[in-house]
């Protein structure tokens, strides 16, 4: 049985990712991993520490979400972890690219 919460994902997306039929969350109340609070959400990180997809799983939310079907428990990580995430990610390039620019010959 798939979790609802990743039942509602891979409807909305068409498809189902393969690593999902192995999730630690399936079978698990939904519930757990969409609590009212980050600071609820240990129990939902902690069924990921063990999750053999963990990596997978977040690797797929922070390419694919960036609205509502963001919130929640993915990869053992909450909503305002993966935005950290996300803006480290992005400033990392902007630095990236600067230093691109900053090496690059003008012809």
């Amino acid at each position: 049985m798939v979790a609802p919460h990743l039942t509602a994902v891979y409807e909305q997306w068409g498809r189902r990712p393969a690593w999902m039929s192995e999730a630690a969350c399936l079978g698990e109340p939904p519930e757990i991993f969409f609590p009212a609070h980050d600071d609820d959400a240990e129990l939902g990180k902690a069924i990921c520490e063990g999750c053999p997809v963990k990596e997978d799983c977040l690797t797929y939310v922070l390419e694919h979400t960036r609205d509502a079907t963001d919130a929640g428990v993915w990869g053992g990580t909450t909503e305002k972890e993966r935005r950290s995430i996300r803006r480290r990610a992005v400033r990392a390039r902007e630095r990236a690219r600067k230093a691109v620019k900053d090496v690059t010959p003008v012809t």
